[in-house]
């Protein structure tokens, strides 16, 4: 064990960012504001230390921060083959997607299936009957067909608001065909409402928005962040430090771990609802359980391994009781 000199440390809280370097015995010092710090100290030669907290209003002499050394053969060729490989993967992946997009298209939601029963059941009430004004089978089923729409559209999250008043408004013209004996305007209306029912407007769903499917596509769009983050980081030591042949394990191990790491990170999130106040005053509101949210949060945090795993690490620690 010996100290690192010229090392950087990184001080944060909130939005406040300080740097200092250690000095030729590996000692620092630091003039800070009062509060919670967070430190990490970077080395070239080192990988970054575990974020470490730090608390001015209590003692804050003695603090050590460990430094990992990177220590291997250099090796440039196995850099760059790696550097293409993930290249390829990456592409390979967003191929996959693609395809399995394609294969799997999404399919309207039945609004109701109850609803199309009664819906065909009041069609052939309608057909067999000369005065549909006296017939007191259909106007119960027209009645059945109005309260089971407003519980379906009371449970739709799929359809605006005014696609909501279309298809309440096409029932009641549907009663009113019925109860002033327009025989031939009120099939055609249970025709059109049947169709509404069956194919309702932006009400679709696809593979990927049921269990377990809509899992696997966390995983890609995981896998998917901790490739990008490996081609940049990987492409930044070819260019601007040294690559170690050893160093392939822990890429690997990243790309192995980190979509799995970003599943139990985003079932966490999905049961949260977060809230955003912007500069101007209005209110964000991001539901995290939301298929199209999730994918973007998945990626984000596929594209940071280190503070996902502190994440996780902590969350763990608070679950089991050993935070403190």
């Amino acid at each position: 064990m010996r100290r690192i000199e010229r090392a950087s440390v990184k001080a944060t809280m909130g939005t406040q960012v300080s740097y200092f370097t250690t000095d030729d015995d590996g000692d620092f010092s630091f003039d800070l504001d009062p509060g919670k710090w967070t430190l990490v100290a970077m080395d070239e030669a080192s990988l970054p230390s575990k974020p470490k907290e730090l608390d001015l209003m209590q003692d804050t002499t003695g603090i050590r921060i460990d430094l990992f050394r990177l220590q291997g053969t250099e090796d440039r060729a196995q850099g760059r083959y790696l550097w293409y490989g993930l290249l390829i993967a990456l592409g390979l992946l967003i191929a996959l997607y693609v395809a399995l997009h394609l294969a799997f298209p999404r399919q309207p939601v039945p609004l109701s299936a109850t609803l199309s029963t009664l819906i065909a059941q009041a069609q052939e009430q309608a057909a067999a009957v000369d005065k549909t004004s006296g017939s007191a089978a259909l106007a119960a089923t027209v009645a059945d067909i109005r309260t089971d729409l407003g519980i379906a559209l009371a449970k739709s999250g799929e359809l605006t608001a005014v696609d909501k008043e279309v298809v309440a408004g096409l029932a009641d013209e549907i009663e009113a065909s019925v109860q002033a004996d327009r025989k031939d305007e009120a099939l055609a209306r249970l025709a059109t409402l049947g169709q509404l029912v069956k194919t309702p407007p932006k009400a679709t769903v696809g593979l990927w928005d049921r269990d377990p499917w809509r899992f696997l596509e966390v995983l890609m769009w995981g896998l998917a962040g901790v490739l990008v983050y490996k081609i940049i980081i990987t492409g930044w030591y070819l260019r601007t430090q040294r690559f170690y042949r050893e160093g392939i394990v822990m890429h690997v191990a990243h790309i192995i771990t980190t979509p799995l790491l970003v599943l139990v990170a985003v079932l966490l999130l999905s049961l949260a609802t977060l809230s955003i106040t912007l500069a101007s005053g209005n209110q964000l509101t991001l539901d995290l359980s939301d298929p199209r949210i999730l994918v973007a949060v998945s990626f984000l945090l596929g594209t940071s391994p280190w503070p996902l795993w502190g994440f996780i690490e902590d969350t763990a620690k608070r679950v089991t009781g050993r935070g403190e």
